[in-house]
């Protein structure tokens, strides 16, 4: 455990001190704070589970400020929180409605909040370019355009976001939609659905949280510990969201009694699924029911399985492939590879108009077949250590680490693809996009199993030389200068540069189409190849003899090459391009002439 004390040298050692004195007052020093940190952390009693306050909409206030929080009797630890010293309040929202967020930094640092999961453009995303000053106000508004499940909300400072989540910056956010409401689901906040955020945390010899450790051997859920949650005796709905630093959870009951999974990520499951183990890696959410009919006074708990977890996962006995590859400080954590008790249920009465019954189905899924696909991406994943040293990081993706200079990706607006995520290291790490939700097709080239098989925007990528493939549809938002993230969403790799970032660029015109061809118009007939990656050939047609001028232009609207401007004969004309030096995206070659007509087709170069 990480431990701070006060040294006298000769400046500051108090009169008359000699060296043996301060080495006394120093042990003695380090001793008390210990013996007082340890007799604190015993003492704790179980508590009641805190339930986050709701905001309901269409405007929304979240203050971010620093407070402090009495995790341990008699300790306060330095905290940060949205709308009190820590957490924040779970937001309602209702699918189409048109939402408005003031978000006010009362903190010291600059930082950003970001909508975890929910569909919106890049400007109001909360990513590392938004970021909120000190004392400034940030004021996105979005039309809800999600699916009903549970989201949530944290701080995306490009290196700071470990610190701002584990000081207590996140909250949920519960998304309501009309297919949602005609099944007969337990929904009533705090009653029979219930919100559980769990996080392992480091904290020092003077009760403060530590970063960046492999000490995170507090469990919390809501920022309590030792939880227990007084629940009726009937159906109940859980909204689990691992909001870890890096640690993955593998939840089940104290009695193995079976649970159903009815939620992931991004939406509702096609059919509740039957299972008795939940695997959540960082960033993931799941909503579960579990029945506790007939089982008044009786306490069930909720559990950590970790001694089942998996070798090359955060949280099992090895975090690495083989016994050399591991963390320092890893396996000295009481919570790594053993079972340990979560949350305790204490069953009380059934409450009226309780749900005694499991739904048959959910909501339809229809995912887009991977024939559909426009383009397949590749992002590799790899340490920039080799050896046994190579699970320390820091990881990159496809070689690079983020620079938020440059862009990574340039998708094609309402581009159907297909991307495959390749890990080359010896730790498994959950891969997060912005923007959309997605399906997986395969890990480890076989199908998901029914609890993975709906809308994610997080998965958990196996090691050594593991494969995920996904498909998804960038719709909706384009934007060619503001872009969304992609990373690791064990947050001390992201901040350390497992990042990269994407644009969906716009349409090169504002009908989405490419302009019409009409008689007596000049007409871009083709682009070969499409996609390329070199050299294009184009053909175009001119109705008379003029002038004509045929340009490129990038994603950003900038002109890269003149082909063509000077008199033209008219009929079929063709010319190349070479594009070797342009980096890959999305490309608009626009041909116009002296009669005033003007033709546009778009080209993708790939590397």
């Amino acid at each position: 455990m990480p431990l701070s004390c006060i040294i006298y040298d000769s400046t500051n050692a108090p009169p008359g001190t000699s060296g043996l004195h301060i080495e006394i007052l120093t042990t003695m020093k380090l001793t008390l704070t210990l013996l007082l940190f340890f007799a604190s952390a015993l003492a704790v009693a179980q508590q009641p589970l805190r339930i986050p306050d709701t905001l309901s909409g269409p405007e929304y206030e979240l203050v971010l400020r620093e407070g402090a929080t009495e995790f341990f009797p008699g300790i306060r630890t330095r905290t940060m929180g949205v709308n009190g010293d820590v957490l924040g309040p779970t937001l309602l929202l209702n699918k189409y409605d048109d939402v408005s967020l003031r978000v006010i930094n009362q903190l010291s640092d600059t930082t950003t909040l970001h909508w975890h999961g929910l569909h919106v453009a890049a400007r109001n995303d909360g990513g590392p370019h938004s970021t909120i000053a000190p004392g400034a106000t940030w004021n996105p508004r979005f039309t809800v355009l999600d699916w009903a499940s549970t989201y949530w909300y944290h701080p995306h400072p490009h290196h700071r976001t470990n610190e701002h989540v584990s000081l207590g910056i996140s909250g949920l956010i519960i998304v309501r939609d009309s297919a949602e409401a005609r099944l007969q689901l337990p929904r009533r906040y705090g009653v029979d659905d219930f919100p559980l955020v769990v996080q392992s945390r480091d904290f020092d010899g003077s009760g403060q949280i530590a970063m960046h450790t492999a000490h995170d051997s507090t469990l919390m859920v809501n920022a309590t510990i030792k939880p227990y949650l007084d629940v009726p005796a009937q159906i109940v709905r859980f909204r689990l969201l691992n909001g870890s630093s890096e640690r993955t959870y593998l939840f089940g009951l104290s009695d193995n009694r079976p649970f159903h999974q009815i939620a992931s990520d991004g939406g509702l499951l096609s059919t509740p699924v039957r299972m008795t183990r939940l695997m959540l890696s960082p960033g993931e959410r799941a909503e579960i029911l579990v029945d506790f009919s007939n089982q008044r006074g009786q306490n069930v708990l909720l559990m950590n399985f970790g001694s089942e977890i998996p070798s090359g996962i955060y949280g099992a006995a090895q975090p690495g492939m083989g016994p050399g590859q591991t963390i320092p400080g890893y396996t000295a954590n009481p919570l790594n590879g053993r079972n340990r008790s979560v949350l305790e249920f204490r069953i009380g009465d059934a409450n009226a108009e309780a749900i005694t019954s499991l739904p048959t189905s959910l909501v339809p899924h229809a995912p887009w077949p991977a024939s559909s696909a426009d383009t397949t991406r590749t992002f590799t994943f790899m340490s920039s250590i080799m050896g046994p040293r190579a699970i320390e990081g820091p990881f990159m993706i496809n070689d690079v680490h983020f620079d938020p200079d440059i862009i990574n990706e340039y998708i094609p607006f309402e581009n159907v693809e297909v991307w495959e995520l390749r890990n080359m290291t010896p730790i498994a790490h959950p891969f997060h996009i912005h923007d959309v939700q997605f399906c997986i097709l395969s890990i480890n080239g076989v199908s998901p199993p029914p609890g993975l098989a709906g809308r994610k925007d997080v998965v958990l990528v196996p090691p050594g030389n593991g494969v995920v493939r996904f498909i998804t549809k960038f719709e909706t938002h384009h934007d060619n200068t503001f872009p969304y993230m992609y990373h690791c969403h064990l947050l001390t790799h992201e901040d350390h540069g497992m990042m990269g970032q994407f644009i969906v660029s716009s349409p090169p015109v504002s009908t989405f189409r490419e302009i019409p061809t009409v008689r007596d118009r000049a007409v871009l007939r083709e682009i070969h190849p499409n996609p390329a990656s070199d050299v294009v050939t184009l053909r175009y047609e001119l109705p008379s003899a003029g002038h004509a001028r045929l340009q490129v232009f990038d994603a950003m609207g900038r002109l890269v090459a003149t082909l063509v401007n000077s008199e033209q004969q008219s009929g079929v004309h063709q010319t190349r391009f070479t594009a070797a030096g342009l980096p890959p995206g999305m490309y608009t070659c626009v041909l116009r002439t002296t009669d005033g007509s003007a033709a546009m087709r778009t080209f993708i170069l790939l590397r």
